[in-house]
């Protein structure tokens, strides 16, 4: 797993058109998860305590969310007991393979030949 990114790329038109359909509750569980895992820079925690923590809800409406935002693909339940998003994968690994380039570059930038 990465470090967690300070910010992330979001595009305001493909947000509102990949959330249509959703309501209101389910979009802000959606958008704070996202936000978690950006901050985790990879997939977070499946714990029902973590999660009614973080959405600061009851047991029965994040299971209600969960199965809601997993049906539609928002969040990917995993093996290993994590909720991912396919998105902020790619996103994160974008991230830094873009950190580790800008490294090396800083690394060469001082070297003297």
């Amino acid at each position: 797993m990465t470090a967690g990114l300070p910010w992330f790329k979001f595009y305001p038109v493909a947000f509102i058109v990949g959330t249509c359909g959703l309501t209101l509750e389910e979009r802000g569980a959606y958008i704070t998860l996202l936000a978690a895992m950006y901050d985790a820079g990879g997939a977070i925690r499946d714990s029902q305590r973590y999660i009614c923590g973080l959405l600061e809800c009851d047991v029965r409406v994040w299971r209600r969310l969960r199965d809601r935002l997993s049906r539609l693909g928002k969040i990917i339940p995993t093996q290993d007991g994590f909720l991912t998003n396919p998105r902020m994968e790619t996103e994160v690994t974008s991230a830094e393979l873009t950190r580790q380039v800008r490294r090396k570059s800083a690394i060469r930038g001082g070297q003297v030949t």
